[in-house]
This record gives structure tokens, C-alpha cells and sequence, in this order.
């Protein structure tokens, strides 16, 4: 018998305990009763809603269609496979049998798979239209189309992670202001495309945003300026190395994103004290400030900002 009414994670997958000094000698039987037991739990869960695989080796194509061929397809809400250390194994070809049998997914994790396309994407958009979570961080060969689609059929995502897609541009934030106007949560980590007219798109409709990563994205004050404007409910804001910001894109954000917690200005370096005094006095919520590499600041403005919240944690 197995309980489905907890998430089954990759850790269920492996042997509970295994002596030291035999480890060696059964690893074949190791993960021959991991599928073992993993079939199994497809077996006897016809209702399971929740599948993590993080740090599961060998998921493949094949694997996932093992999913899509079970009683629990129907039911699944939510699959994770981040760190798979073999996630080059699945293909357009996975997320199609994905699409074509679990229909009420709702959060899919898949970084790093690096083979999958917009053709991918698409099988998703047309058979995964509840998702509210996506993560496809690394996922390198995606374009502007696949989110497109995905923007378009997916219109209920709340969290959206395009971290290291490098050939997305400011047309993919287009689509996503124009469909995903619920997202509260964008990661778009060194995908160095995105310019200040992406910031804008995003200005004019996704005002529920709340959690924006900005690493070395190629934007500037007037990107910024925009974005304090139209999204100020922000919580979380990461503009890590982005270097043409300056006191004013900062002050901007600090003037209308009062509710702002966790700022990371690492690398902005020609910004000053003229920032941390505008955070001080409109953002009393902060509890996290990242100043790496940010030389001009002073001791004395971040002494004036602890005093106004004194459980900020300032690293620098």
C-alpha cells in the first residue's frame, strides 16, 4: 500500500539505508529497485497530484511517458525535475506526452533541459492550459515563439522562470503582458535581450507583479523608471550587474515600490548614498539589501537605513 496524500519526492525512490562497505557492489540493484518501486507507486496511485524528481538521475522521454501511461496522468498537478542530472533526455518529444495526457497540470519544472524547443512548448500550450508555474531555466533553444504560444494558452501562470533562455527578447515580455497579466513572479537571470522596452511592456499590464530578477539584463533607469510606475507592488526586485542603472532608476523604484523586502543592487556601481537615503526613507519594509561591488555608498547611509529598519540584513 502506498500514501497518496503527500507529494512523492525523488528520495522516496532509493533504498532507505544501504551498509557502507556493500554500496559499491549494488548499485545496479539500487536503481533497478528504484524503477521498481517507482512503477509501482504509478500502479497504486491512481489519484497522486504531486511528482518530485529533483536530483533523480536517467529521467528520460521514456520515463515520462511511463507517467502519461499511468492511472495518476489525470490527476497530476505537479511535476518537478529540476537537477536531473540526465534532463538532456527529454525532448519536445516528453513534453508532448505530457500534453497529450496530463491535462490538469498546473507547475512543471524542467531546467536545464537543454533540448527542447519551441516545438515543445507548443505541444504544452495546447495540452497544458491550467499550468500556473513554469520553470525552464536553461532551456537555451526556446524563442519568442514557444512563449508566445505558451503566454497565450497558459494565461493562468503566476510564476514564470526564463533564467539563461539567451535568445528571448523583449517580444517574449510583449506576449507576456499582453496574456499573463495574474504573474506575480518573473525570473529572466542573464537573458541579456531584454532591454528597457521590455520593462515597459511589463509596465502596462502586470501590475499583480511582485518578484522581478533582472541579472544582467540590458536595461537602464528608463527601464526602471517605467517599471516603478506601473508594478508597485513589488516585494522582490534583483537587478544583479546591471550596470547602467544609477540613483535615479533607484530612487524612482524606492519613490513607488514602498512595499519593496529584498533589493539586490550588486554591481550597479555608480550608484550612491542619493539611493539608500530614498530607500530609507519610502521603503521601511526592507529586510535584504545586496550591495556588492557598489563602492561609492558610504557607511553612513547604510548606518541611516538600519536605523529606519533595523532588521535589514546589508551585505556588501
Amino acid at each position: 500500500q502506498f500514501n497518496c496524500g503527500s507529494p512523492i519526492s525523488s528520495s522516496n525512490l532509493m533504498p532507505i539505508s544501504v551498509n557502507k562497505r556493500k554500496r559499491n557492489a549494488r548499485k545496479s540493484t539500487i536503481k533497478e529497485d528504484s524503477i521498481t518501486l517507482f512503477n509501482k507507486i504509478l500502479l497504486n496511485c491512481g489519484h497522486l497530484q504531486s511528482l518530485d524528481l529533483s536530483l533523480t538521475h536517467n529521467i528520460s522521454n521514456h520515463f515520462l511517458q511511463q507517467i502519461t501511461r499511468s492511472s495518476c496522468s489525470s490527476s497530476l498537478q505537479t511535476l518537478l525535475l529540476s537537477n536531473c542530472m540526465s534532463s538532456n533526455q527529454i525532448t519536445d518529444t516528453g513534453l508532448m506526452y505530457l500534453s497529450m495526457y496530463c491535462a490538469n497540470l498546473q507547475r512543471l519544472h524542467i531546467p536545464w533541459a537543454t533540448e527542447i524547443t519551441d516545438i515543445g512548448l507548443n505541444h504544452l500550450s495546447r495540452g497544458c492550459t491550467s499550468l500556473t508555474a513554469l520553470d525552464v531555466t536553461g532551456c537555451k533553444l526556446i524563442t519568442d515563439d514557444g512563449l508566445h504560444d505558451i503566454s497565450k494558452s497558459c494565461s493562468e501562470l503566476l510564476i514564470l522562470n526564463l533564467s539563461g533562455c539567451l535568445n528571448i527578447t523583449d517580444e517574449t515580455l510583449r506576449h507576456i503582458s499582453q496574456f499573463c497579466i495574474s504573474l506575480k513572479s518573473l525570473h529572466l537571470l542573464s537573458c541579456k535581450k531584454i532591454t528597457n522596452q521590455g520593462l515597459i511592456h511589463l509596465s502596462k499590464s502586470l501590475f499583480e507583479l511582485q518578484s522581478l530578477h533582472l541579472y544582467k539584463c540590458q536595461i537602464s533607469d528608463v527601464g526602471l523608471i517605467a517599471l516603478s510606475e506601473g508594478c508597485n507592488k513589488l516585494q522582490f526586485l534583483d537587478l544583479y550587474g546591471c550596470r547602467r542603472v544609477s540613483d535615479n532608476g533607484v530612487s524612482n523604484i524606492g519613490q513607488h515600490c514602498t512595499k519593496l523586502e529584498a533589493l539586490d543592487l550588486s554591481g550597479c556601481d555608480i550608484i550612491t548614498d542619493t539611493s539608500i537615503n530614498t530607500l530609507a526613507q519610502y521603503c521601511k519594509n526592507l529586510t535584504r539589501l545586496h550591495l556588492y561591488g557598489c563602492n561609492l555608498i558610504t557607511e553612513i547611509s547604510i548606518r541611516n537605513l538600519i536605523n529606519v529598519c533595523p532588521n535589514i540584513d546589508v551585505k556588501r
